[in-house]
């Protein structure tokens, strides 16, 4: 049988990178807690005027408001957003569990919400469309240390909102904000328009940064180069990266929340034969804090060239904090794979 021969270059962007004489790759776009300035001093706000059903519990518009200079602030929040990159995704939200990352509308369509979400994961979760969000049903579910303070659902165009639903997270339309009935929201509303709620709502608070702006950075960087072994077809390889380190200077956040996903290309040689990313395994090995946080970490039995997995999550008191560990790679070649020189990446992406 020959060899398979294989050697990561690791660039200092997040990302190991399979095989000799490889660019670095750019680190994938995190989701990162969005500057809303004034705007954040509001739970209701208005650029024209706010509109409450009767019955609702936990809405008081006088302690809101109409503000210009705050929704000067909320548009720069918006197309702040607007240039982000992400991940893009069906324009129907609902069904789905996301991760902490940045998710866009495909195409520009407006996001429609028939069904339930669950998001899981400490960090930041930005839903971003230049058109508008319509939600017609639905429940929003926090998993693994997600909270309704760091998550974004921004609109360009209107957002319309039906009723009987649960939701949670601070929502953003550069135009009107219309809710129906029966609708039970754990977070902010926030419109360069008019806010218009039904009967019978209820809206519990959702502590921000009342128009601190945070300060710092949060960011990962990769190893140092690392030799994986030669092996056989049908065999496994094993070899440990360098240090992985999450450094993250953030001040102002109040607490601290971040977490680390993988994603993996398939290798491939110079003939296009591709060993899938389904056939490496990560492991979180040596795992070390600063800061007073606490992570927790998870080792996966395979990747995804699509799809992010957690692999590691923090939470904490808003210190500065960092987390280093290493990666144990173990990779499986197919008993049928053909000989070569393979190539190929693990990005690592801190949100």
């Amino acid at each position: 049988m020959s060899k398979f021969k294989l050697v990561i270059i690791s660039a200092s962007t997040g990302a190991f990178i399979f095989a000799l004489g490889l660019s670095p790759l750019p680190l994938a776009q995190a989701g990162s807690p969005i500057n809303l300035g004034s705007a954040g001093n509001y739970q209701i706000l208005s650029g024209s005027a706010i509109t409450v059903g009767a019955g609702s519990i936990g809405v008081d518009p006088a302690a809101d408001g109409v503000s210009s200079s705050a929704v000067a602030d909320l548009a720069s929040a918006i197309s702040a957003a607007s240039g982000l990159s992400g991940t893009t995704i069906s324009a129907d939200l609902g069904g789905i569990t996301y991760t902490p990352g940045v998710y866009l509308s495909p195409g520009g369509a407006a996001f429609a919400m028939t069904g339930n979400v669950v998001l899981s994961g400490a960090g930041s979760f930005i839903f971003y469309t230049p058109a508008a969000i319509n939600i017609t049903a639905g429940v929003v579910t926090m998993l693994n240390g997600a909270t309704a303070a760091n998550v974004y659902w921004i609109a360009g165009g209107a957002i319309t909102i039906g009723a009987s639903t649960s939701l949670q997270g601070i929502f953003m339309s550069s135009a009107a904000i219309t809710t129906g009935a029966s609708n039970t929201f754990t977070g902010c509303l926030l419109a360069a328009a008019a806010v218009t709620m039904g009967a019978s709502n209820i809206l519990n608070p959702c502590p921000l940064t009342s128009g601190v702006v945070p300060t710092g950075n949060l960011s990962i960087s990769a190893p140092g180069n690392c030799v994986i072994p030669d092996v056989l077809a049908g065999g496994m390889t094993t070899a440990e990266s360098g240090d992985i380190v999450v450094t993250d200077s953030r001040v102002g956040y109040g607490v601290t929340t971040w977490a680390v996903s993988v994603t993996a290309s398939g290798l491939s040689d110079s003939s296009h034969d591709e060993i899938p990313p389904t056939a490496i395994r990560y492991s979180v090995l040596g795992l070390n804090n600063t800061g007073g946080i606490t992570t927790t970490s998870t080792n996966l039995e395979s990747l995804s060239a699509t799809t992010p997995s957690a692999i590691v999550s923090a939470t904490g008191a808003g210190a500065l904090n960092s987390s280093t560990w290493h990666a144990q790679l173990k990779i499986l070649i197919p008993i049928s794979q053909p000989a070569g020189s393979y190539a190929g990446s693990i990005t690592h992406s801190v949100y």
